[in-house]
């Protein structure tokens, strides 16, 4: 247990310690990630490294001519498959048999829904909703853009790079876009001393409820879905 009540990792990012987290990192710069498991190896960073140590290193800055890049991809996504739920009639139905033992439920029920031997006529050829239609909606876009310039001389060589991932969820209304900026420098003053730069800017807006707000199952979006009625009656 953490005295923090924070379970995270150490994230030490080209030999810095990082206590905000690796959100302003794109993934496309990591060259690999070690994982410092033993108690010796994560005892050099004292109790932030308590819940284990994390090792990202950045793509190195390379001497050469001065190159452009671009990077791209974009993908699509869309939920293939759905949980099976029940079409209004059956819902009324077990609606129905709930009411059944308690004379004030079965008044609302019968006010709201009809008399049982209705049930058929009214909502056996009825088109229900299916509300994980409604809340993942259709075939969404996630792409993302990366335009780089690097090169320089054994003396200074420089790298820079603007990235944009555009993520559309597959819940209606959420998103994901993430802009990130980063500039690195280095430059050899004598055969023995160097100095190194790397400034990092990230911004990113996240959109819609997601999947759950404040960890309680009532408010899951998710959780929901697969309980909200598929008619409302005889509305």
């Amino acid at each position: 247990m953490s005295i923090t009540q924070s379970n995270e990792p150490l994230y030490v990012i080209d030999g810095v310690p990082q206590t905000d987290g690796i959100g302003f990192l794109d993934p496309m710069d990591i060259e690999s990630v070690d994982v410092l498991k033993d108690a010796s190896s994560t005892s050099i960073y004292g109790a932030q490294g308590g819940n284990g140590v994390i090792l990202i290193t950045t793509k190195k800055i390379k001497s050469g001519k001065v190159t452009v890049n671009y990077d791209t991809y974009a993908g699509i996504k869309q939920v293939t498959s759905e949980i099976d739920v029940m079409n209004p009639y059956e819902f009324t139905k077990l609606s129905y048999e709930r009411a059944a033992s308690d004379p004030l439920k079965l008044a609302t029920f019968t006010n709201n829904y009809g008399a049982f031997e209705e049930l058929e006529s009214l909502y056996a050829n009825r088109a229900g909703k299916n509300w994980q239609k409604e809340v993942f909606g259709s075939p969404v876009l996630s792409q993302y853009h990366k335009l780089s310039i690097s090169g320089g001389q054994n003396e200074t060589k420089f790298n820079i790079f603007y990235s944009i991932n555009d993520d559309e969820g597959v819940m209606r209304e959420s998103a994901s876009r993430k802009n990130i900026a980063k500039l690195s420098i280095n430059h050899n003053v004598s055969k023995k001393f160097s100095i190194s730069g790397i400034v990092n800017y990230s911004n990113q807006k996240i959109t819609g409820l997601g999947t759950g707000e404040g960890g309680n199952p009532r408010l899951s979006m998710l959780h929901n879905v697969f309980r909200y009625r598929p008619v409302n009656g005889l509305l």
